[in-house]
């Protein structure tokens, strides 16, 4: 396979030593690089298979019922975690990976705070770094879900 050329995300962090000060904000949204890609396909009635493609090449796929989709993210995450990523870095790329026509920043400098969200709509999900509260928003009407992330 022909390496490709490096994207404006690539190339900046191939740029930045760890001794740098971190880039601010980092933009993975559309047309970005992504650590993690998913599929997820329903085979048949309530029977799916979802595979996740890490970009080392490292894969994960399962076949079942509805929670492989879950079973799928979180092994996802728990391999990304392994790597030495931040659990709320990690909850970044499977989040925005899963979601990848969604806009997406991280911000490393803010306590790893970031946001996933769909433009033109109100659909987003907001991770607050500090306090590790997850939000997410699926209408104008409120919150879908919130609450503190724990360990």
């Amino acid at each position: 396979m022909a390496s490709q050329p490096k994207n404006d995300v690539q190339q900046a962090a191939t740029a930045v030593s760890a001794d740098a000060p971190p880039l601010a904000p980092c933009d993975v949204g559309k047309g970005k690089i992504m650590r993690w890609n998913f599929e997820t396909s329903e085979v048949s009635a309530g029977h799916y298979h979802c595979k996740g493609v890490r970009e080392n090449g490292q894969s994960i796929e399962r076949d079942g019922g509805e929670s492989v989709v879950l079973e799928t993210l979180y092994v996802a995450f728990e391999s990304e975690v392994a790597l030495g990523t931040h659990a709320g870095e990690a909850i970044f790329h499977i989040t925005h990976g899963f979601l990848p026509n969604w806009d997406g920043v991280y911000y490393k400098e803010i306590f790893g705070s970031w946001t996933v969200s769909k433009s033109g709509t109100n659909k987003r999900i907001d991770y607050d770094g500090r306090d590790a509260y997850l939000t997410i928003t699926s209408t104008g009407e409120g919150f879908a879900w919130q609450g503190q992330l724990k360990s």
